[in-house]
Protein backbone atom coordinates (compact mmCIF):
# COMPACT_ATOMS: atom_id res chain seq x y z
CA UNK A 1 0.00 0.00 0.00
CA UNK A 2 1.30 3.99 -0.63
CA UNK A 3 2.12 5.35 2.15
CA UNK A 4 0.57 9.13 2.38
CA UNK A 5 3.08 12.08 4.58
CA UNK A 6 1.42 15.41 5.58
CA UNK A 7 3.48 17.93 6.55
CA UNK A 8 1.83 20.86 8.49
CA UNK A 9 3.38 24.40 7.44
CA UNK A 10 1.20 25.82 9.55
CA UNK A 11 -1.10 26.31 12.57
CA UNK A 12 -5.27 25.93 11.41
CA UNK A 13 -6.54 29.79 11.45
CA UNK A 14 -9.99 30.18 11.98
CA UNK A 15 -12.79 31.22 9.32
CA UNK A 16 -16.47 32.23 9.51
CA UNK A 17 -16.97 29.17 7.08
CA UNK A 18 -14.25 26.85 9.11
CA UNK A 19 -10.67 26.49 9.40
CA UNK A 20 -7.81 27.64 6.94
CA UNK A 21 -5.33 24.89 7.26
CA UNK A 22 -2.06 24.86 5.04
CA UNK A 23 0.05 21.50 4.11
CA UNK A 24 2.33 19.88 1.60
CA UNK A 25 1.84 16.30 0.97
CA UNK A 26 3.84 13.32 -0.84
CA UNK A 27 2.43 9.69 -2.00
CA UNK A 28 5.07 7.06 -1.51
CA UNK A 29 4.94 3.52 -2.84
CA UNK A 30 5.61 0.34 -0.75
CA UNK A 31 8.87 0.40 -2.88
CA UNK A 32 9.72 3.95 -2.01
CA UNK A 33 9.09 5.04 -5.42
CA UNK A 34 7.75 8.72 -4.79
CA UNK A 35 3.66 8.47 -6.36
CA UNK A 36 2.40 12.05 -6.46
CA UNK A 37 3.10 15.77 -4.26
CA UNK A 38 2.28 19.38 -3.78
CA UNK A 39 1.23 21.92 -1.24
CA UNK A 40 -2.14 24.28 -0.65
CA UNK A 41 -4.15 25.77 1.29
CA UNK A 42 -7.93 24.24 2.16
CA UNK A 43 -11.42 25.16 4.24
CA UNK A 44 -11.80 22.86 6.14
CA UNK A 45 -15.82 22.55 7.06
CA UNK A 46 -16.48 21.41 10.54
CA UNK A 47 -17.84 18.53 9.17
CA UNK A 48 -16.76 16.09 6.64
CA UNK A 49 -18.10 15.84 3.38
CA UNK A 50 -20.24 12.45 2.69
CA UNK A 51 -18.46 11.59 -0.32
CA UNK A 52 -14.85 11.03 0.00
CA UNK A 53 -12.15 12.77 -2.46
CA UNK A 54 -8.65 12.68 -1.73
CA UNK A 55 -7.58 16.58 -0.70
CA UNK A 56 -5.51 16.78 -3.36
CA UNK A 57 -7.54 16.43 -5.66
CA UNK A 58 -10.24 19.23 -4.28
CA UNK A 59 -10.08 22.63 -5.65
CA UNK A 60 -7.56 25.19 -3.50
CA UNK A 61 -4.85 23.05 -3.92
CA UNK A 62 -1.99 24.17 -5.79
CA UNK A 63 1.15 22.73 -6.98
CA UNK A 64 -0.06 19.33 -7.23
CA UNK A 65 0.59 16.53 -9.51
CA UNK A 66 -1.42 13.63 -9.49
CA UNK A 67 -0.85 9.59 -10.94
CA UNK A 68 -4.06 8.25 -10.54
CA UNK A 69 -7.37 8.02 -10.74
CA UNK A 70 -10.18 9.82 -8.95
CA UNK A 71 -11.40 6.42 -8.03
CA UNK A 72 -8.85 4.10 -6.01
CA UNK A 73 -7.91 6.16 -3.16
CA UNK A 74 -9.57 4.43 -0.69
CA UNK A 75 -6.53 3.63 0.89
CA UNK A 76 -5.65 6.81 2.06
CA UNK A 77 -8.76 6.58 4.63
CA UNK A 78 -7.04 4.12 6.38
CA UNK A 79 -4.90 5.22 9.25
CA UNK A 80 -2.21 3.06 8.75
CA UNK A 81 -1.38 4.65 5.61
CA UNK A 82 -1.06 8.50 6.72
CA UNK A 83 1.45 10.02 8.45
CA UNK A 84 1.17 13.55 9.65
CA UNK A 85 4.70 15.61 10.21
CA UNK A 86 4.40 18.31 13.34
CA UNK A 87 7.17 21.40 12.77
CA UNK A 88 9.40 20.64 15.53
CA UNK A 89 9.02 24.08 16.98
CA UNK A 90 5.69 23.17 18.15
CA UNK A 91 6.25 19.85 19.78
CA UNK A 92 8.68 20.12 22.49
CA UNK A 93 11.00 16.88 22.84
CA UNK A 94 12.47 15.51 26.61
CA UNK A 95 13.83 13.06 27.81
CA UNK A 96 13.59 12.77 31.72
CA UNK A 97 14.35 9.87 34.38
CA UNK A 98 10.57 8.99 36.39
CA UNK A 99 11.10 6.81 39.77
CA UNK A 100 8.43 4.01 40.03
CA UNK A 101 8.37 0.65 40.96
CA UNK A 102 6.30 -0.74 38.21
CA UNK A 103 5.28 0.99 34.88
CA UNK A 104 1.69 2.01 35.67
CA UNK A 105 3.53 3.81 38.82
CA UNK A 106 5.93 5.36 36.16
CA UNK A 107 3.35 6.75 33.73
CA UNK A 108 1.45 8.08 36.35
CA UNK A 109 4.11 10.32 37.58
CA UNK A 110 5.33 11.12 34.15
CA UNK A 111 2.93 14.62 33.91
CA UNK A 112 4.49 16.02 36.60
CA UNK A 113 8.32 15.17 35.89
CA UNK A 114 7.99 17.14 32.68
CA UNK A 115 6.00 19.83 34.48
CA UNK A 116 9.31 21.99 34.54
CA UNK A 117 10.04 21.94 30.92
CA UNK A 118 6.59 23.28 29.74
CA UNK A 119 6.04 27.22 29.74
CA UNK A 120 2.28 26.86 30.02
CA UNK A 121 -0.11 24.82 32.09
CA UNK A 122 0.43 20.89 32.14
CA UNK A 123 -3.42 20.65 31.71
CA UNK A 124 -3.53 22.04 28.44
CA UNK A 125 -0.68 19.94 27.42
CA UNK A 126 -0.69 16.16 25.58
CA UNK A 127 2.09 14.07 26.60
CA UNK A 128 3.35 11.17 24.46
CA UNK A 129 6.19 8.90 26.11
CA UNK A 130 8.40 6.08 24.43
CA UNK A 131 8.65 2.63 26.24
CA UNK A 132 8.66 2.52 30.07
CA UNK A 133 10.82 0.29 31.58
CA UNK A 134 12.32 0.98 35.27
CA UNK A 135 15.48 2.78 35.96
CA UNK A 136 15.95 3.84 32.57
CA UNK A 137 15.05 7.50 30.79
CA UNK A 138 11.71 8.09 29.04
CA UNK A 139 11.63 9.96 25.55
CA UNK A 140 8.76 12.44 25.66
CA UNK A 141 6.96 14.45 23.13
CA UNK A 142 5.02 17.60 24.43
CA UNK A 143 2.53 19.10 22.35
CA UNK A 144 -0.41 21.51 22.60
CA UNK A 145 -3.61 19.49 23.21
CA UNK A 146 -6.00 22.53 21.53
CA UNK A 147 -3.40 22.71 18.34
CA UNK A 148 -3.50 18.53 18.20
CA UNK A 149 -6.91 18.73 18.00
CA UNK A 150 -7.38 21.18 15.63
CA UNK A 151 -4.98 19.33 13.32
CA UNK A 152 -7.32 16.03 13.46
CA UNK A 153 -9.94 18.15 12.86
CA UNK A 154 -8.42 19.78 9.84
CA UNK A 155 -7.92 16.14 8.35
CA UNK A 156 -11.04 14.70 9.47
CA UNK A 157 -12.81 17.46 7.01
CA UNK A 158 -11.00 16.11 4.60
CA UNK A 159 -11.71 12.92 4.71
CA UNK A 160 -8.26 11.95 6.58
CA UNK A 161 -7.64 10.27 9.85
CA UNK A 162 -3.86 9.41 10.39
CA UNK A 163 -2.57 6.57 12.10
CA UNK A 164 1.52 8.69 12.90
CA UNK A 165 1.68 11.97 14.26
CA UNK A 166 5.65 12.17 14.46
CA UNK A 167 7.34 15.73 15.43
CA UNK A 168 10.10 15.98 12.20
CA UNK A 169 12.75 16.00 15.05
CA UNK A 170 12.18 12.46 15.78
CA UNK A 171 13.32 11.65 12.11
CA UNK A 172 16.64 13.17 12.65
CA UNK A 173 19.18 10.79 13.19
CA UNK A 174 20.57 10.37 16.53
CA UNK A 175 23.59 9.36 17.87
CA UNK A 176 25.36 9.40 20.63
CA UNK A 177 27.51 12.58 21.45
CA UNK A 178 26.16 13.81 18.32
CA UNK A 179 23.65 16.76 16.77
CA UNK A 180 21.90 16.51 13.53
CA UNK A 181 21.31 20.14 12.21
CA UNK A 182 18.57 20.10 9.33
CA UNK A 183 18.78 23.91 7.74
CA UNK A 184 15.08 25.45 6.38
CA UNK A 185 14.33 28.90 5.65
CA UNK A 186 16.19 30.94 8.47
CA UNK A 187 15.54 27.77 10.60
CA UNK A 188 17.80 25.31 12.06
CA UNK A 189 15.94 21.74 13.41
CA UNK A 190 18.67 20.81 16.22
CA UNK A 191 18.28 17.09 17.75
CA UNK A 192 20.89 15.45 19.98
CA UNK A 193 20.21 11.91 21.86
CA UNK A 194 18.11 13.31 24.39
CA UNK A 195 16.69 16.46 23.07
CA UNK A 196 15.33 18.64 20.42
CA UNK A 197 14.97 22.31 19.75
CA UNK A 198 14.10 24.76 16.57
CA UNK A 199 16.31 27.87 16.50
CA UNK A 200 17.37 30.93 14.56
CA UNK A 201 19.77 30.45 12.25
CA UNK A 202 22.09 32.97 13.68
CA UNK A 203 21.37 31.70 17.40
CA UNK A 204 22.67 28.01 16.11
CA UNK A 205 26.31 28.75 16.84
CA UNK A 206 25.85 29.35 20.84
CA UNK A 207 23.43 26.59 20.59
CA UNK A 208 25.90 24.39 19.77
CA UNK A 209 28.51 25.75 21.83
CA UNK A 210 26.55 24.94 24.98
CA UNK A 211 26.52 21.07 24.31
CA UNK A 212 29.05 18.37 25.01
CA UNK A 213 29.24 17.05 21.35
CA UNK A 214 31.96 15.46 19.26
CA UNK A 215 30.35 15.61 16.23
CA UNK A 216 27.71 17.21 13.94
CA UNK A 217 26.01 16.11 11.02
CA UNK A 218 24.69 18.70 9.00
CA UNK A 219 21.63 18.30 6.39
CA UNK A 220 20.49 20.63 3.60
CA UNK A 221 23.10 23.53 4.72
CA UNK A 222 26.33 23.84 5.92
CA UNK A 223 28.41 25.91 8.40
CA UNK A 224 30.24 29.18 7.56
CA UNK A 225 33.68 29.05 7.87
CA UNK A 226 34.11 31.30 10.86
CA UNK A 227 31.16 29.35 12.22
CA UNK A 228 33.32 25.92 11.80
CA UNK A 229 36.72 27.85 13.26
CA UNK A 230 34.73 28.71 16.85
CA UNK A 231 33.41 25.07 17.25
CA UNK A 232 35.52 21.92 18.17
CA UNK A 233 33.19 19.45 16.70
CA UNK A 234 33.60 17.32 13.99
CA UNK A 235 31.89 17.60 11.11
CA UNK A 236 30.83 14.40 9.59
CA UNK A 237 31.25 14.93 5.88
CA UNK A 238 31.08 10.79 5.17
CA UNK A 239 27.89 10.73 3.84
CA UNK A 240 26.90 14.92 3.05
CA UNK A 241 22.87 15.27 3.03
CA UNK A 242 22.43 18.03 0.25
CA UNK A 243 18.76 18.40 -0.61
CA UNK A 244 17.35 19.90 -4.31
CA UNK A 245 15.88 22.39 -2.17
CA UNK A 246 13.41 23.27 0.48
CA UNK A 247 10.34 21.32 -1.18
CA UNK A 248 12.32 18.14 -0.92
CA UNK A 249 12.76 18.30 2.71
CA UNK A 250 9.42 16.04 3.14
CA UNK A 251 11.31 13.86 0.72
CA UNK A 252 13.85 13.64 3.57
CA UNK A 253 11.53 13.04 5.88
CA UNK A 254 9.76 10.15 3.73
CA UNK A 255 13.04 8.36 3.75
CA UNK A 256 13.90 9.08 7.29
CA UNK A 257 10.49 7.49 8.73
CA UNK A 258 10.62 3.98 6.07
CA UNK A 259 14.56 3.83 8.35
CA UNK A 260 14.08 4.67 11.36
CA UNK A 261 11.07 4.25 13.89
CA UNK A 262 9.66 7.43 15.75
CA UNK A 263 7.70 8.37 18.46
CA UNK A 264 3.90 8.44 17.95
CA UNK A 265 1.99 11.05 19.01
CA UNK A 266 -1.44 9.90 18.97
CA UNK A 267 -1.56 8.04 22.08
CA UNK A 268 -3.92 7.89 24.59
CA UNK A 269 -7.44 8.89 23.64
CA UNK A 270 -5.88 10.29 20.06
CA UNK A 271 -4.71 6.83 19.53
CA UNK A 272 -6.46 5.75 16.27
CA UNK A 273 -8.91 2.83 15.46
CA UNK A 274 -6.86 1.05 13.17
CA UNK A 275 -9.34 -1.16 10.51
CA UNK A 276 -8.65 -4.84 10.11
CA UNK A 277 -6.28 -5.82 7.72
CA UNK A 278 -7.66 -8.30 4.93
CA UNK A 279 -4.51 -9.62 4.72
CA UNK A 280 -4.47 -10.67 8.34
CA UNK A 281 -7.91 -11.90 7.96
CA UNK A 282 -6.88 -13.96 5.29
CA UNK A 283 -4.37 -15.81 7.94
CA UNK A 284 -6.77 -16.18 10.18
CA UNK A 285 -9.10 -18.11 8.46
CA UNK A 286 -6.11 -20.69 7.08
CA UNK A 287 -5.17 -20.81 10.72
CA UNK A 288 -9.00 -21.99 11.61
CA UNK A 289 -8.86 -24.36 8.91
CA UNK A 290 -5.69 -25.19 9.65
CA UNK A 291 -6.43 -25.78 13.36
CA UNK A 292 -9.35 -27.86 12.19
CA UNK A 293 -7.82 -30.15 10.18
CA UNK A 294 -4.99 -30.98 13.22
CA UNK A 295 -7.91 -31.54 15.24
CA UNK A 296 -9.52 -33.99 12.58
CA UNK A 297 -5.89 -35.57 12.49
CA UNK A 298 -5.74 -36.25 16.28
CA UNK A 299 -9.04 -37.90 15.88
CA UNK A 300 -7.83 -39.91 13.46
CA UNK A 301 -4.69 -40.91 14.97
CA UNK A 302 -6.83 -41.42 18.30
CA UNK A 303 -8.99 -43.70 16.61
CA UNK A 304 -6.38 -45.40 14.61
CA UNK A 305 -4.38 -46.17 17.99
CA UNK A 306 -7.73 -47.71 19.73
CA UNK A 307 -7.92 -50.10 16.81
CA UNK A 308 -4.60 -51.05 16.94
CA UNK A 309 -4.90 -51.68 20.84
CA UNK A 310 -7.91 -53.82 20.61
CA UNK A 311 -5.94 -55.45 17.55
CA UNK A 312 -2.89 -56.40 19.30
CA UNK A 313 -5.03 -57.61 22.33
CA UNK A 314 -6.06 -60.15 19.60
CA UNK A 315 -2.56 -61.06 17.60
CA UNK A 316 -1.57 -61.37 21.46
CA UNK A 317 -4.21 -64.36 22.62
CA UNK A 318 -3.44 -65.81 19.24
CA UNK A 319 0.41 -66.03 19.59
CA UNK A 320 -0.42 -67.74 23.35
CA UNK A 321 -2.41 -69.73 21.46
CA UNK A 322 0.14 -70.52 19.09
CA UNK A 323 3.06 -71.13 21.72
CA UNK A 324 0.69 -73.15 23.87
CA UNK A 325 0.27 -75.66 21.16
CA UNK A 326 4.12 -75.49 20.28
CA UNK A 327 4.97 -76.15 23.89
CA UNK A 328 2.39 -77.60 25.76
CA UNK A 329 4.55 -78.89 28.69
CA UNK A 330 6.03 -75.01 29.58
CA UNK A 331 4.06 -73.94 32.90
CA UNK A 332 4.24 -70.65 32.88
CA UNK A 333 0.95 -68.86 33.94
CA UNK A 334 1.70 -65.65 31.69
CA UNK A 335 4.23 -65.08 29.10
CA UNK A 336 5.12 -61.25 29.28
CA UNK A 337 7.14 -61.56 25.56
CA UNK A 338 6.22 -64.16 23.39
CA UNK A 339 8.84 -63.09 20.96
CA UNK A 340 11.58 -63.33 23.89
CA UNK A 341 10.67 -66.65 25.04
CA UNK A 342 10.23 -68.13 21.68
CA UNK A 343 13.50 -66.59 21.23
CA UNK A 344 15.24 -68.58 24.19
CA UNK A 345 13.10 -71.65 23.47
CA UNK A 346 15.23 -71.52 19.53
CA UNK A 347 18.56 -70.68 21.50
CA UNK A 348 18.53 -67.53 20.04
CA UNK A 349 19.77 -64.35 22.31
CA UNK A 350 17.67 -61.19 23.10
CA UNK A 351 20.03 -58.77 22.33
CA UNK A 352 20.67 -57.54 18.89
CA UNK A 353 23.88 -57.87 17.96
CA UNK A 354 24.35 -61.15 18.97
CA UNK A 355 23.29 -64.51 16.31
CA UNK A 356 21.17 -67.53 17.26
CA UNK A 357 21.80 -70.29 17.20
CA UNK A 358 19.69 -71.12 14.12
CA UNK A 359 21.77 -68.41 12.08
CA UNK A 360 25.07 -69.83 12.99
CA UNK A 361 23.87 -73.18 11.40
CA UNK A 362 22.93 -71.27 8.37
CA UNK A 363 26.28 -69.77 8.09
CA UNK A 364 27.89 -73.01 8.35
CA UNK A 365 25.41 -74.92 5.76
CA UNK A 366 26.36 -72.08 3.56
CA UNK A 367 29.96 -72.51 3.71
CA UNK A 368 30.03 -76.46 3.80
CA UNK A 369 29.79 -78.76 1.03
CA UNK A 370 28.77 -82.53 0.04
CA UNK A 371 32.85 -83.50 0.86
CA UNK A 372 31.81 -82.26 4.79
CA UNK A 373 30.35 -84.02 7.41
CA UNK A 374 28.79 -82.24 10.47
CA UNK A 375 30.08 -84.18 13.42
CA UNK A 376 28.47 -82.34 15.85
CA UNK A 377 27.94 -79.24 17.70
CA UNK A 378 27.35 -77.13 20.54
CA UNK A 379 26.11 -73.30 21.67
CA UNK A 380 26.42 -71.49 24.59
CA UNK A 381 23.57 -68.68 24.94
CA UNK A 382 25.21 -66.85 27.64
CA UNK A 383 28.83 -66.13 25.24
CA UNK A 384 26.94 -66.03 21.78
CA UNK A 385 29.10 -68.91 21.15
CA UNK A 386 28.68 -71.70 18.68
CA UNK A 387 31.33 -74.32 18.32
CA UNK A 388 30.92 -77.54 15.79
CA UNK A 389 33.36 -80.57 14.63
CA UNK A 390 33.51 -81.25 11.27
CA UNK A 391 35.08 -84.55 9.33
CA UNK A 392 37.04 -83.04 6.01
CA UNK A 393 39.45 -84.07 3.61
CA UNK A 394 42.38 -82.16 4.17
CA UNK A 395 44.16 -79.70 6.56
CA UNK A 396 43.04 -76.69 3.72
CA UNK A 397 39.28 -77.47 3.68
CA UNK A 398 39.15 -76.24 7.38
CA UNK A 399 41.54 -73.18 6.42
CA UNK A 400 38.44 -72.47 3.82
CA UNK A 401 35.88 -73.05 5.73
CA UNK A 402 36.97 -70.21 8.54
CA UNK A 403 37.93 -67.93 5.57
CA UNK A 404 34.29 -68.31 4.40
CA UNK A 405 32.64 -68.19 7.51
CA UNK A 406 34.64 -64.50 7.99
CA UNK A 407 33.73 -63.55 4.91
CA UNK A 408 29.87 -63.70 6.03
CA UNK A 409 30.82 -61.31 9.32
CA UNK A 410 31.32 -64.52 11.47
CA UNK A 411 34.37 -64.59 13.80
CA UNK A 412 35.57 -67.94 13.19
CA UNK A 413 38.58 -69.64 15.63
CA UNK A 414 39.87 -73.13 14.66
CA UNK A 415 40.42 -74.78 18.10
CA UNK A 416 41.84 -77.97 17.08
CA UNK A 417 42.44 -80.43 13.76
CA UNK A 418 43.68 -83.60 13.76
CA UNK A 419 44.56 -86.23 11.15
CA UNK A 420 41.81 -89.57 11.62
CA UNK A 421 41.17 -92.50 9.41
CA UNK A 422 38.82 -90.84 6.94
CA UNK A 423 40.03 -87.54 6.61
CA UNK A 424 41.11 -84.69 8.86
CA UNK A 425 38.58 -83.60 12.07
CA UNK A 426 38.50 -80.30 13.01
CA UNK A 427 36.97 -78.21 16.06
CA UNK A 428 35.89 -74.35 15.14
CA UNK A 429 34.36 -71.81 17.24
CA UNK A 430 32.28 -69.04 16.10
CA UNK A 431 31.09 -65.76 17.77
CA UNK A 432 28.82 -62.78 16.20
CA UNK A 433 30.88 -60.46 13.71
Amino acid sequence: MPTLFIRTLSIPRPRDAGIEFSCEWLVVDADGRQHSRGSGEFLCEPEEQPDFTPFWQRSGSSDGTVNGSDSGEEWARNPANVVLLAPGQHVLTVTCEVPGRNAGQIRRALPYAVEEFIAGNLESAHIASGPVRRGQPIRCCIVDDGLLRDWLACLRALGIRPGFLVSEAELLPAEPRTASVLFENGHALLRTEDQAATIDRGSLLPALASLDLDRLALINGGLTDIEASQLDIEVSRANPVLLAGEADILGYFAERWRAQPALNLLQGEYAPELPRNARATGWRIVALLATAWLLLGFVAKATTGIWSAVEADTLESESMAIYAGIFPRDRTATVQNIRRRMQARLGERPDVTGKSMVRFAGDLAAVMDKSMTLMGMDYNEARGEFATELLVSRYDDVDRVREALEARGVQAEIASAEQVERGVQARLRMRGG
